[in-house]
Formats: C-alpha cells, structure tokens, sequence
C-alpha cells in the first residue's frame, strides 16, 4: 500500500508542475528543449516547482542544455549575496524587450553590488535577447558581461548600460578563447580605467553588427579605448562606436577604439566612428596589430591634447579603404590622420575639412596628414583636400592631392543603419569615378548599402546616386 501510494503521489507531483505552467506539458514530452517561465522579480534560489514563485537565478540553477528561459517584464534586482547569475550550459534568455525587462545590479548611486551581472563559464552557449544589463561592478573586468574562459555568448536587441569594472571591460569582458556575438545591441554609460564599453583580448574573438557602442568613459586620465580596448580579433560591421572617451591626458589613446597587441586583426566595415575623444587617436589608436577599415566614416573626433584627431597609427600594416575621414581635430599634428610606424595602404577614400587647434592655417600643422618614421603608401584614388611634406605620401596617378574643400554633408542618417557624409552632386573635387579602378567592378556598396556603379565608384564612403 505505501509503494502504490508514494506512486499516485509522485504521479500527482508531475501533473501539478507541468499543468502549473512553468514547464508546458508538450515541453515536457521533449524534454531537450524545455522552456521554463520566470515569474517573480526575486532574486531568491528556490525552486521553480509553483508557477507563481519561480525566479531568474532559480531558473538558471535547474535549466537542462538547451533550455529556454522566458523573462517578463520587470525590474530584476540582484542581491550582493548571492552574486553574478552565471551561466555554464546551452541557455537562451529571452526578455520582453531591452526597455521592459532589465536585470540590474546596482541602481543609479548604489555600490552594494560587487559582482558581474552575469559571468560565463567554458561550456556557455548562452544567448541574452531583449534584455537591459546594468549596475555591475566587477573586481577586474567584466561590469556587465564577463565572458572570460572561453564561452560563447550571443547578445542580441539588448542594453549594457552603468556598469563598472576595476580594471577593464566596464560593459562587456571577452577574454582567453571566448566569443561574443554582439547583434542591435547598445553598449552606453559604461566605465572602467581602460576599455569602458568593451575588453576583447587573449584569442578572443568579437563579431559586432548593426550595434551601437556611445558614451562610454574611461575613468583613468591616461586609459585607452573609451569605446572598445581590441587586443585580439573583432569584426564589427554596419555599426557606431560614437562620443566615447578614453584618457584625455599625454598618454591617453583610442577615444572609439584602442588596440594594443602585436597578433590583433581589427576589421571595420561600413560604420560610423565619430564624436570620440582622447588624448591622442581620438577615432581610433592602432599601438599595436593590424587593422582594416572600409567604407567607413571616421569623423567629428578629437585627439584633446596630442594627434591623430581621427586616426592614430603607430605600428602593424594597415589599410584605409574607401573611407571618408572628416572635420576630425587634434592639438598637434594630423587632424585626420598621424603615423608614427608600421605601414598603411590609403586607397580611394577622402581627407578633408580636419583641423589643428580648430583651424586649417597655417597649413604647416598638417591638418589632414602627417607622418613621421612611418610608411604610407597611396593604392591611389585617394582625395586629400591638403598634402603637405610633412605627409610624406607620393601621389597615384589617379589620386587628387591638395584641391580644396570637399564640400562634404555633415553626419546624417541618408540611409543605411550608421550616418554619413554626403557628397554633394556637384562637388566635382571629391567625386571620382574612374574606369581604371580594378575594385570599381559593379559588385562594390558604399556604407549606407547602396550599390557603386561600375567604373563610377566614387572615392570615400558615401555614394553619389542620381
């Protein structure tokens, strides 16, 4: 009687946890992918047995690989002692969007949540959707997201905002073997000495689209990389990194992006990187690795107190392929760009309308170029409003040296995912199109997406369509 009686009620616990909801009874039956429903802000570690008290750090606990856990909206408050919600297994999280469901450390002026929002472990191949992540405060690095022992972490339409690290990664760490997919995501309001918004490093690996990395502040007066610290391999395509800051002292660099290892690769392509300052490279700062930047923009950045208004080069080989490089600023030498070493390859992109001090006179303070113990090397159809010696770049047949203002748009949303600089249709000086262009070959877009004709590519990021 005992045996058959601990059967019915066994039998009876089942039937109550799936018809209590919070494991479908179809989810039940296929047990791989189950789907579990939180739903209590607590941040408690019970069990997730009555669908009226099942909460985030519960379901995380007892999810199987492959679980998908549905977040309501609500404001998730993590309490210091029971620490970061970490994660180790196959996981999806999916909130009720960035603006409804937010998990959060540490409100605005509160310190009493001294953890990672959410840590990730080896096994990890988490995805965080429609999900705010905010108030970390890491010891080290990793505020919001720390994903630093070779997880892989996919975020996609979600908020890191107003996390800290100590160190650096104030939003996202993303360290040793780890990747992170990083899709219709901000990163903003972010800090940490160096790398405020984002830490790539080690053999990491970052892959960033139609993303949004602003706003971000390093706290140290000689930090790096307001924007984003690269010291390993990132792609980051149809994206912004805008009005970050890193140290605004002599040895600050990389307001939008610094990197800083002999074995990085950076590539951008068709984004924005614009509004950012620091002390030197206010756009970007190469120290260290390779990079490659294509139908971008790179403008309205600011070297505060050094060079390199928008670009800053100083070591690796480097190509800066139909880019437009605009109305960036420095106090010393090269308000678009300044190379202290290694070698970069300039090929049909536009420098025009960057200053010195705010000014384009003298011409002596080289306000589009300057080199020094570098090699720059025309691939030609380059448009340099102004060339002085101090650029040391021997023209290219095709290249249009010294002719004047560009005429440029400012920076606009005229299509495309990130804003440009339109070219104006009669701005003559700055359009070429050339049949002798080998890459002019039908199959090229400009930033915005908007296909180059064939042997009328114009040089820089932005297109003229009729």
């Amino acid at each position: 009687m005992r045996r058959v009686a601990f059967r019915s009620f066994s039998v009876l616990l089942v039937v109550a946890v799936i018809s209590l909801g919070w494991v479908s009874g179809s989810e039940a039956r296929h047990r791989h992918h189950p789907t579990i429903h939180v739903t209590t802000t607590d941040d408690a570690t019970s069990t997730c047995l009555v669908k009226a008290y099942c909460s985030l750090r519960s379901a995380i606990t007892m999810a199987q690989p492959g679980t998908k856990i549905v977040i309501p909206g609500g404001f998730f408050q993590l309490s210091n002692g029971l620490g970061s919600l970490a994660i180790n297994e196959k996981l999806t999280l999916q909130g009720a969007g960035a603006s409804a469901t937010q998990i959060v450390g540490n409100t605005i002026g509160q310190s009493t949540f001294m953890h990672p929002v959410f840590t990730f472990g080896p096994a990890a191949a988490a995805t965080l959707k429609g999900l705010t992540v905010s108030g970390g405060n890491a010891t080290g690095f990793g505020g919001g997201i720390q994903n630093t022992v070779g997880g892989t972490v996919n975020l996609i339409s979600d908020v890191i905002s107003n996390n800290v690290a100590s160190s650096e990664g104030g939003g996202i760490a993303n360290e040793g073997t780890s990747t992170i997919n990083i899709s219709k995501t901000l990163v903003t309001a972010n800090e940490a000495p160096s790398g405020a918004g984002i830490e790539n490093s080690g053999s990491g690996v970052l892959n960033m689209a139609l993303s949004n990395v602003s706003g971000n502040f390093d706290t140290s007066t000689t930090g790096a990389g307001g924007g984003i610290v690269e010291d390993a391999t990132a792609f980051i395509t149809k994206s912004t990194i805008a009005n970050n800051s890193a140290g605004l002292t002599s040895t600050g660099g990389g307001g939008g992006i610094f990197e800083n290892n002999a074995s990085a690769q950076l590539t951008i392509t068709r984004s924005t990187i614009s509004g950012n300052q620091a002390a030197n490279g206010g756009g970007v700062y190469i120290n260290l690795g390779n990079a490659q930047i294509v139908d971008s923009t790179v403008a309205q950045n600011d070297a505060t107190s050094g060079t390199g208004g928008g670009l800053e080069v100083v070591a690796g080989t480097n190509t800066i392929l139909r880019d437009t490089v605009a109305k960036n600023d420095a106090r010393v030498e090269g308000g678009g760009i300044q190379a202290s070493g290694g070698t970069t390859f300039l090929q049909a992109s536009i420098f025009g309308e960057n200053t010195v001090l705010g000014t384009r006179t003298p011409l002596g303070l080289d306000p589009d170029c300057w080199s020094i113990g570098a090699t720059l090397v025309s691939h030609d159809f380059n448009v340099i409003q102004d060339v002085t010696v101090d650029c040391h770049l021997t023209p290219g047949p095709h290249d249009s040296f010294s002719v004047g203002d560009p005429n440029l748009g400012g920076l606009a949303f005229n299509g495309g995912p990130t804003e440009t600089m339109a070219i104006p249709k009669n701005a003559s000086l700055a359009v070429r199109r050339d049949a002798h262009d080998p890459l002019c070959n039908g199959h090229l877009h400009d930033q915005r997406g908007k296909k180059r004709a064939k042997h009328r590519c114009d040089s820089g990021a932005f297109q003229v369509t009729k």
